[in-house]
C-alpha cells in the first residue's frame, strides 16, 4: 500500500547524514547560541513524537508506519487534537536541531525535500488507509485537524 518501506525515522537519518555531509562542501554558518537553540528544537520534536507513541501504545494500536491497515482505533486526542501527524512534525523538528547544531545551509533545501518526501511517501498512503479503515469518523478528523501544524 505504501509508496516506501523505509520507515520514516530512517528517511530522517539518512537526511540528518546529508545534512552532515553537506558541512564539507559548504562552510558552516555560526549563531549566537545556535546550540541553545538546536537542543530546543530537538526537545520541541522529542516531545510530540514521544507522547504520540505513548498515546498509540496505550490504545494498543500500531505505531509501525509501513502498516498503517494494521491500526484498531483511530487516535484523536492529546496532540493529535493539533496535529493528524504529530511523529512526522517531530521528526521535522528533529532535523531542524539537526541543521541548527551542525550550521548546515543545506537545511534549507533538505528539509523542505524531506516533508514533501514523507507527505508523499508516507502520509499521503495512510491517509488512504485511515479513510478505509475508519471512513467518515476518519473524514470528520481532517476536517477539524491540519495534516501538520
Amino acid at each position: 500500500m505504501l509508496k516506501t518501506k523505509i520507515p520514516p525515522p530512517a528517511i530522517a537519518l539518512i537526511f540528518i547524514a546529508l545534512l552532515y555531509l553537506s558541512t564539507y562542501l559548504i562552510p558552516a554558518f555560526r549563531i549566537d547560541y545556535q546550540t541553545i537553540l538546536a537542543v530546543i528544537c530537538l526537545v520541541a520534536g522529542f516531545s510530540p513524537a514521544g507522547i504520540a507513541f505513548f498515546q498509540f501504545k496505550k490504545r494498543d494500536t500500531t505505531i509501525d508506519p509501513r502498516k498503517p491497515e494494521n491500526s484498531t482505533e483511530l487516535v484523536v486526542g492529546g496532540v493529535f487534537k493539533y496535529s493528524r501527524n504529530p511523529m512526522y512534525v517531530g521528526l521535522t523538528m528533529v532535523l531542524v536541531s539537526a541543521s541548527l547544531f551542525l550550521g548546515a545551509w543545506s537545511g534549507l533545501v533538505l528539509i523542505p525535500v524531506f516533508i514533501l518526501l514523507i507527505n508523499h511517501l508516507q502520509i499521503l498512503p495512510e491517509e488512504e488507509a485511515m479513510e478505509k479503515l475508519f471512513g467518515e469518523q476518519y473524514a470528520e478528523y481532517c476536517k477539524n485537524v491540519r495534516r501538520w501544524i
